[in-house]
């Protein structure tokens, strides 16, 4: 069995602290190496004796930098990415500045990338089937999402487009839909813990897949040993806000987008939703819902669909609240 040295980078976020401690377990990875622009949390894997963690942050990394870090890394987990901002904070210099040097360097030598993209990066195409409808992989982007966190993982994939054909690394794309489990910072689902769930007035009904935590960890152990490409990563089911609703025991409130999307820039705003209206266009336009039939076809497959996951996010959120 071959031995791995792994470079992770984005190491005290939400995808890292699901799949580092996936990595120690595995008998492949002889260490680990963490990057990120915070200390990592207390405890866990950050007192594990072949996890050694790096202060850095995208924005001022260079090259020499990361080639230091390199050096030796067979394997490079890129999971760091700006997702929801606080008012006032612009994520460009990390998601589109702050990735080049980074993928640049490690994909000069002929190693395994595997980056965390999403299916956000398919943009919101006007033509796609609202009510039954399913894309896989060959499905091209929609540009200009009006989405600053879409649009960022477009110029991604665009990047690695550039720099793929004349790298000798092995790159992995993994678009995983909405993740969720007890693991998930509870800011992120407001809704679980408001009286009711409001939502804009659409002409389609608005469908969500949810991907639990424990499928994304063994589905992002699992890219170590596919083809390069990209590779959804979803359940095999979806649910309407309706069915979910129903399901969390809420009250669905619709409304015009224009008056929606003045409430949801007043609670982002105040701090009281990590998100702003611009997220409501994952509601507005028809949804993005993805097959994994071609990463199932290498051997994954979900143990848990979009309803169960919602109803374990929901428990852990009753017990925290």
């Amino acid at each position: 069995m071959a031995r791995m040295h792994v470079l992770v980078t984005g190491a005290a976020g939400y995808f890292a602290r699901l799949i580092i401690p996936a990595l120690l377990a595995d008998g492949r990875i002889t260490r680990i190496v963490g990057t990120d622009r915070v200390p990592p949390p207390k405890g866990g894997y950050a007192d594990n004796p072949r996890y050694h963690h790096v202060v850095m942050d995208l924005i001022q990394a260079r090259a020499a930098d990361w080639e230091g870090l390199l050096h030796g890394v067979d394997l490079v987990y890129h999971l760091a990415f700006q997702i929801a901002p606080k008012p006032g904070e612009d994520t460009k210099p990390t998601n589109v500045g702050g990735q080049e040097a980074l993928l640049t360097t490690a994909l000069a030598a002929p190693r395994r990338v595997i980056v965390a993209s999403a299916i956000a990066a398919y943009g919101f195409a006007p033509g796609r089937d609202a009510v039954n409808g399913m894309i896989d992989e060959a499905m091209p982007f929609t540009p200009r999402t009006g989405v600053d966190y879409a649009d960022h993982k477009q110029v991604l994939e665009a990047l690695l487009d550039r720099l793929e054909p004349g790298s000798p690394a092995t790159v992995v794309r993994a678009r995983p839909v909405n993740v969720v489990g007890p693991g998930m910072p509870l800011e992120r689902a407001p809704l679980l813990s408001a009286p009711a769930i409001f939502v804009p007035i659409t002409d389609h009904p608005i469908r969500q897949q949810m991907l639990y935590e424990e499928d994304l960890t063994r589905a992002m152990l699992h890219l170590i040993d596919v083809p390069a490409g990209a590779y959804n990563i979803g359940p095999d089911d979806w649910l309407t806000l309706d069915e979910a609703a129903k399901l969390l025991g809420r009250k669905l409130v619709r409304m015009p987008s224009w008056a929606l999307r003045g409430l949801a820039d007043m609670a982002w705003r105040t701090g009281q939703n990590a998100f702003d209206a611009s997220w409501l266009t994952f509601f507005e336009r028809p949804p993005i819902i993805v097959t994994s039939a071609k990463l199932k076809a290498t051997g994954w497959a979900p143990r848990f669909g979009s309803r169960e996951a919602l109803m374990l996010l929901a428990g852990k959120a009753r017990a925290g609240l």
